[in-house]
C-alpha cells in the first residue's frame, strides 16, 4: 500500500487541482444596468451578495455592468436622475446555485429587471 501511495501521488495532487480549479471558475453572477431614461442618472447603486456597486454620472443610453460571485441574497437597485425623482427596482431572491445575467432597464417611471441563466453548479 505504501508503494502504492508513493507512486500515485501525483494523483492526489492532480485532484486537488482540479477541485480547486473548479471552485475557482465557480459561477460568477453578472448584472448591466441601462439607462434608458430621458435624462442622466446622477446616482445610483446595486446592492448585492454583500456588495454595494455605486455609480454615478450615467448619460442616457449607456450602461453599467458588474460582476458578483454567487450567493443566496436578493439584489437591490436604486437610482435618482437629474431632475431628483429616485427608483427602486431589484430581485427579491436569487441563489447561488445558479450562475444569472441580471439586465435593470431603468426608464422615466420604474426599473425592469430581465433575468437569464447562464448556468447551473449542481
Amino acid at each position: 500500500m505504501r508503494a502504492f501511495l508513493a507512486e500515485a501521488w501525483w494523483v492526489v495532487v492532480a485532484l486537488v487541482l482540479l477541485f480547486g480549479l473548479v471552485e475557482f471558475t465557480a459561477a460568477t453572477n453578472e448584472f448591466t444596468l441601462f439607462n434608458s431614461t430621458s435624462e442622466p442618472i446622477v446616482q445610483g447603486s446595486v446592492d448585492v451578495a454583500g456588495r454595494s456597486f455605486k455609480f454615478e454620472n450615467v448619460e442616457p443610453g449607456a450602461k453599467v455592468t458588474g460582476a458578483y460571485r454567487p450567493s443566496d441574497s436578493s439584489i437591490l437597485v436604486r437610482v435618482k436622475v437629474r431632475s431628483g425623482k429616485e427608483l427602486e427596482g431589484g430581485v427579491g431572491y436569487i441563489t447561488n446555485g445558479v450562475a444569472l445575467r441580471h439586465d435593470f432597464v431603468v426608464s422615466d417611471e420604474d426599473i425592469k429587471t430581465v433575468e437569464t441563466a447562464l448556468k447551473s453548479t449542481y
